[in-house]
């Protein structure tokens, strides 16, 4: 009950180390409105399993492994993008490194590390595209830092 509580609260990195590993889910990527595309920063769609606490809405650093094993910090949004007129809860991931192909059907593995900041609606996409590369440069920094640490305890 406490994790869930943690969970639901944005408190992940809390929340991860009661549990022993990293909140998240491996899911197929989807086809999304393609906005993150048209604003440099194209993003994985994933369903989330109805099973999970929904964690707190706002901007999360996470780490990808996908199918190929290939791992890749990422910046994942959940929630409804007010700033687009979104009403229903998602879950996106952008990976600020990643240069292959589309990923569309094949599965990735999202887990969260830190919480950056609550979602809200922005002004202009101009202005959320800003926020999204300050959030972008916050996640690597805290992406480097956790891996940095699960070295040095191996």
């Amino acid at each position: 009950t406490l994790i869930k509580k943690l969970i639901s609260e944005g408190e992940i990195e809390r929340a991860n180390d009661m549990l022993g590993s990293r909140f998240g889910f491996k899911a197929e990527i989807t086809h999304g409105m393609r906005l993150g595309r048209e604003l440099g920063t194209p993003t994985l769609n994933q369903q989330m399993h109805p099973d999970l606490v929904m964690p707190r809405f706002g901007v999360y650093a996470s780490i990808v492994t996908l199918g190929n094993g290939g791992q890749y910090c990422g910046v994942t949004n959940i929630g409804i993008k007010p700033t687009v007129g979104g009403t229903k809860p998602l879950w996106e991931t952008w990976m600020p490194e990643y240069r292959g192909a589309e990923l569309y059907g094949e599965q990735a593995d999202v887990r969260l590390l830190t919480f950056i900041r609550p979602e809200k609606k922005f002004d202009s996409l101009t202005l959320l595209r800003e926020e999204i590369m300050r959030n972008a440069r916050q996640a690597k920094e805290d992406y480097a830092r956790v891996n940095s640490f699960k070295n040095l305890i191996k």
